[in-house]
């Protein structure tokens, strides 16, 4: 059972990962790297085992991992966790928060045999519990955040609280970069369009330079038609091809028929010159657009004797246009769809373009602004932050970003300005006044987390203390007591000698033997309190020794008894060698009190190699053994599964144990059933806890 001050530790670890998490939300601009510190921050602050994040993949109904650490051990690429709940793979922690948008816990992986479908592997790994927190974004989640602790009822109501308080600073930061990233691809989508817009304009510029351009001739009043070879190629007539004027007329659409013929016999009757955009189908039936472009020419008496002019392919020119005009709508569209505010100004600070959202921002329609100088309308910002950072735009040649606060609107304004190629520049901004809020907050939330912390950790140091005061109180205020307890019954004993009865000498043996016990008691008490302080000793130690020097010592204590020791040669660890010692001391001890009622004893002690890579030391028995449903209760002080008048001892002694290995960074763990005989297994970490 968890203690107060474990409590309290267990909760300043998990203080200290949601401080440093927030700090990498603030700091980390990359998504998977934040994914990454998180897990991390999980594993090296929080104790636990491993952290994993799994991404929402529709095409697979699976959550692929993204970031993990810690012991993992190839468990996030074995297991298969599915979004489907119809599926077992489904129904853990992490499919379950997927689906319902809320915190999912596994308090006992051991005991979980209907839902957790990866029970084996993670128990192979020694994982016991588990909890999984939704990652949202816009209120929908797309990502599960796992945890794995290496005890079981690791998360209560409270700690739960927190992390799903962490998982939602999550959700937040990438909402945030995703809107970002979409403000991003429309800034870039922007300049594409630009681009092609300039592009289609030299496009057109060019066409109207190198254009193929024919000459046409009619004389008067025979209507005898002359064309040029280009011309002849444009209607894709072999050159020297000399059409009537019926024919020739014949080449245009019906609808341009009548305008052309119109138009020639103004000119021809008035003098009255044209300049007409229409449309023919060539000989190969192409559909073209053409320019025709025709004037009178007169003999010297001012008689107009025939008409003459150019023919020009303008197709090119004609989708060049049809370009332009679409992209110049689609720029308009973009422009006004896009999130940010966006205005344009010319070298003279001039406005030239106001989108809506501008209007929004700036309070200001676009009637009032387009063609107004922008100092003007906003004198509030000549010497401000903004106008530093424009000039820097416009000298330097290159994108400028600042966020400001802006008193006349009363917000924080992000802003970007880029510099136009002919002067002038292009400013978007928006209002963060609301993330900024948010930022203020978090970083307020980390100062009260850190206040936090100190209170929490102020607090152990005074329950340490207090400990040891009443590590103190035990040793000096109950031992008097019990000693003046102890040698007056003694005194009484001999006072009255042979005389009184059996039952007033079977109450004197009561009694003294109560303050014995009592002792006992106060000796382990102190020993346990004395482990969690002792500074360890950290050597190379021989097992094999040590398990030997424990067999012998109870040989010597009862060498009447019939018992068989079988201890593996050769093992070898790196621990505290006292510490050590008295673990075996303990379980070889215990070994031997548990197997008094067997005809022959056999204790053995072996090292094997465990499911993780790990070294699990063993000490088994064939006593008289325990259901292993209550094998967790063993480990507590003065908690005991047979009665003491069938096997003394104080109830410490395993107590002892697990807060030795534990400070050796280690587990142990025991098996049994009643009358097989018991066996206890432990770890040991590389370094101490």
């Amino acid at each position: 059972m968890m203690t107060e001050a474990d409590k309290i530790r267990r909760l300043n670890r998990l203080y200290a990962v949601s401080s440093g998490i927030n700090e990498a939300i603030v700091r980390m601009t990359d998504e998977r790297q934040l994914f990454q510190d998180a897990c991390r921050i999980a594993v090296e602050r929080g104790g636990f085992m491993m952290a994993w994040v799994g991404r929402n993949d529709p095409a697979e109904g699976t959550l692929a991992p993204v970031a993990r650490w810690g012991k993992d051990e190839g468990y996030v690429d074995a297991v298969r966790i599915t979004t489907d709940p119809l599926q077992r793979e489904g129904l853990g922690p992490g499919g379950t928060a997927f689906r319902t948008g809320a915190p999912a816990v596994c308090n006992d992986i051991e005991a979980d045999r209907q839902f957790f479908a990866f029970r084996g592997e993670a128990l192979a790994r020694g994982y016991r519990s588990c909890a999984a927190f939704p990652l949202k974004f816009e209120g929908r989640p797309v990502a599960v955040f796992m945890v794995y602790a290496a005890t079981p009822l690791s998360f209560d109501d409270e700690e739960l609280a927190l992390l799903m308080s962490l998982a939602e600073n999550f959700s937040f930061a990438m909402e945030a970069r995703e809107r970002d990233a979409q403000r991003r691809r429309m800034e870039n989508a922007l300049r594409a369009s630009v681009d092609r817009l300039g592009h289609q304009q030299a496009l057109l510029s060019m066409a109207s330079r190198l254009g193929r351009l024919g000459a046409w001739e009619v004389e008067l009043p025979s209507l005898h038609v002359t064309w040029s070879e280009e011309l002849c190629i444009i209607h894709d007539m072999p050159p020297g091809y000399s059409p009537s004027f019926d024919d020739a007329v014949a080449f245009y659409v019906p609808q341009d028929r009548a305008t052309f013929a119109g138009a020639f016999s103004a000119c021809v009757r008035d003098g009255r010159p044209f300049d007409l955009e229409l449309q023919i189908v060539t000989a190969a039936g192409r559909r073209v657009s053409v320019r025709s472009i025709g004037e009178a020419a007169r003999d010297a008496s001012g008689a107009i004797t025939r008409v003459q002019g150019a023919f020009q392919d303008i197709t090119d020119g004609k989708l060049a246009e049809e370009e332009i005009r679409h992209l110049a709508e689609q720029l308009t569209t973009t422009l006004e769809s896009i999130t940010d505010a966006l205005v344009t100004v010319d070298s003279s600070w001039c406005f030239t373009y106001v989108n809506h959202e501008a209007e929004r921002v700036l309070h200001r329609s676009r009637a009032e602004l387009l063609g107004t100088n922008m100092w003007d309308q906003f004198p509030q910002g000549r010497g401000s932050p903004f106008e530093a950072a424009y000039a820097q735009a416009l000298s330097e040649g290159h994108t400028v970003e600042i966020t400001e606060f802006y008193p006349p609107l009363d917000t924080w304004l992000e802003i970007r300005a880029y510099p136009a190629q002919r002067g002038g520049l292009t400013i978007y901004f928006r209002d963060v006044g609301e993330r900024q809020a948010a930022q203020d907050e978090i970083l307020r939330l980390n100062a009260e987390l850190e206040q936090r912390v100190k209170q929490r950790t102020a607090q152990l140091e005074m329950a340490n203390q207090e400990l040891q005061a009443f590590s103190y109180s035990v040793a000096h205020d109950l031992r008097a007591p019990l000693a003046a307890i102890g040698g007056f019954g003694h005194a009484l004993e001999k006072e009255l000698g042979t005389e009184p009865g059996e039952r007033a000498r079977h109450y004197l043996r009561r009694m003294r033997a109560g303050v014995v016990r009592t002792s006992e008691m106060i000796d382990a008490l102190l020993s346990l309190a004395q482990l969690s302080r002792a500074e360890l000793r950290w050597e190379a130690v021989d097992l094999t020794a040590m398990a030997e020097l424990s067999a012998r010592g109870c040989r010597e204590a009862a060498p009447a008894r019939a018992a068989d020791f079988d201890i593996q040669p050769g093992m070898t660890a790196h621990g505290d060698p006292r510490l050590l010692q008295l673990v075996l001391d303990n379980l070889i001890g215990n070994a031997w009190k548990f197997t008094t009622r067997t005809a022959r004893a056999r204790i053995e002690v072996r090292a094997d190699a465990g499911l993780e890579g790990e070294t699990a030391y063993s000490v088994r028995d064939n006593g008289v053994g325990f259901e292993t449903a209550y094998a967790h209760n063993l480990f507590g002080a003065f908690q005991r599964l047979h009665p003491q008048s069938e096997f003394a001892g104080s109830g410490i002694g395993l107590a002892n144990v697990r807060r030795i290995i534990s400070r050796h960074s280690g587990r142990v763990w025991a098996h049994s059933h009643p009358g097989e005989g018991a066996a206890f297994y432990f770890t040991l970490g590389s370094g101490p806890a």
